[in-house]
């Protein structure tokens, strides 16, 4: 797992019990969040906790190899607080 996280970056995980339908709905959450405009966006974000939403080219993640802009993506980061 650990090879996998810093030489690929990714892995897939099989044979968990995650129900298929709860992945479904997961995922089409993702995309009403993501279709928000960006201030909305922007607004579900908490600099203080580095939590909820981190937009397009706001980090660097791998800043050794890269170019100077930072990565392309979006995410949401949550956290168990």
């Amino acid at each position: 797992l650990r090879e996998a996280c810093t030489h690929v970056g990714f892995f897939y995980l099989e044979g968990h019990s995650i129900p298929q339908s709860l992945l479904d709905q997961v995922l089409a959450k993702s995309q009403v969040l993501f279709s928000l405009p960006i201030d909305q966006k922007i607004s579900l974000s908490d600099s203080t906790l580095q939590r909820g939403y981190t937009r397009f080219e706001e980090e660097t993640l791998d800043p050794i190899n890269q170019q100077c802009r930072g990565d392309t993506k979006e995410g949401y980061y949550i956290g168990n607080e």
